[in-house]
């Protein structure tokens, strides 16, 4: 009776043991998510070209306009509420665009107000 306690106790311990290694080592394989800030900047659209995947803004600052081009082929777009492609963004769109965390890209697009939910 002694032993097959003993036996048992050592058996629990184990698993234990190796649960607690398993729970850990998967916690310990997930790397930490990173907050990333980007920057949105408004401006108006000068051109698009849908085929590149690229868009070209003006920005203007307080004492100069300055154009800027920005990949955008996976951007997502809403214009007025509703998602629409880079084909759809036309010349003279007032814009807020929201780029990447280096900068170099659209990774999002807004224009224009949301429709009102009806009452």
């Amino acid at each position: 009776m002694n032993r097959r306690s003993l036996l048992a106790f050592g058996l629990v311990a184990v698993f234990a043991f190796s649960s607690a290694i398993a729970f850990g080592a998967d916690k310990a394989e997930k790397p930490e998510k990173k907050k990333t800030t980007t920057a949105s900047i408004k401006g108006v659209v000068k051109s698009v070209d849908a085929s590149a995947g690229t868009i070209t803004i003006t920005v203007k600052n307080k004492k100069e306009s300055e154009d800027k081009t920005f990949a955008a082929k996976d951007a997502k777009i809403q214009i007025n509420g509703e998602a629409k492609t880079l084909a759809d963004v036309t010349e003279g769109l007032e814009v807020t665009v929201k780029l990447s965390e280096d900068g170099k890209s659209v990774v999002g697009l807004a224009s224009g107000k949301k429709p009102k939910a009806a009452a």
